[in-house]
C-alpha cells in the first residue's frame, strides 16, 4: 500500500494552525495542478483535515481522480495555541518572549496548542482506524498541513524526534510512503509538485 501526503494549496493568509483559513485564489490553482497530476495514478481512497484550506484542496483533486474526500480531524494541522492565526511578524511583536521560548524548544507545546507528542497520538489515531482496512494494492491520499505531515513522517520512519522539523514540504506538493505491513514503513519521495512528478 502506498500513502500520499499532500500539503493543501497556498491559504489566504500564513501562520494558521487550526485557524480555519480558506484557499487564496492561488491555492485553488495549485490544487488543480496537483490533482491533473494525480489523475490517473489509480487513488483509491482521499482522506483530508477539516480544515478549509486541506478541506478545499482535497475537493479539487477529488473531482480530478473521481474520488470523494473524507474528513478526519486526527488530520488537522499541529495547534500552536496563542499562536494559531499570526504571521511570523504578528508572533515577533505580539509574543516574542514566548516564540523564543518554542524556537528553542520546537517539540514543546505553545501556550494552548499541541507539544509534538500530542500530535504523534494524532497519526497513531488515524493510522489505527484506517491501516489494516487498506489493501495491498491502495493507493491512498491524505491531504493535510506542513507540520502535521513533518510529524507523521518522522513518526512512521521512526526518525528522531530532536530533529524535528525535517522536511520541506511546497503548497500543494505530494510526498509518498510506502506500507510494507507490521508498522514498517519506507519513505519514497518527498515534496514533488506538478512538472516534477
Amino acid at each position: 500500500m502506498e500513502l500520499l501526503l499532500i500539503r493543501h494549496g497556498q491559504a489566504e493568509r500564513p501562520g494558521g494552525g487550526q485557524r480555519d483559513i480558506p484557499l487564496a485564489e492561488a491555492g485553488r490553482d495549485e490544487a488543480f495542478l496537483t490533482g491533473r497530476m494525480l489523475k490517473d495514478t489509480g487513488i483509491t481512497r482521499l482522506y483530508t483535515s477539516p480544515l478549509s484550506r486541506a478541506w478545499q484542496t482535497a475537493a479539487i483533486i477529488g473531482g480530478e481522480i473521481g474520488r470523494e474526500p473524507v474528513s478526519d480531524k486526527n488530520l488537522m494541522e499541529r495547534s500552536h495555541g496563542m499562536f494559531d492565526g499570526l504571521t511570523r511578524e504578528e508572533l515577533a511583536s505580539q509574543h516574542p518572549e514566548e516564540l523564543a521560548r518554542i524556537r528553542l524548544r520546537p517539540l514543546e507545546a505553545a501556550a494552548g496548542g499541541e507539544s509534538f507528542d500530542d500530535v504523534v497520538l494524532r497519526v497513531e489515531a488515524f493510522l489505527g482506524a484506517h491501516i489494516e482496512g487498506f489493501d495491498d494494492q491502495d493507493l491512498v491520499a491524505v491531504v493535510s498541513h506542513g507540520n502535521f505531515m513533518n510529524i507523521f513522517l518522522m513518526r512512521v520512519l521512526q526518525i528522531p524526534k530532536n530533529l524535528y522539523p525535517l522536511f520541506h514540504f511546497d503548497t500543494a506538493s505530494v510526498s509518498s510512503v510506502a506500507y510494507l505491513g507490521q508498522g514498517q514503513f519506507r519513505l519514497r519521495y518527498v515534496n514533488r509538485l506538478p512538472g516534477r512528478f
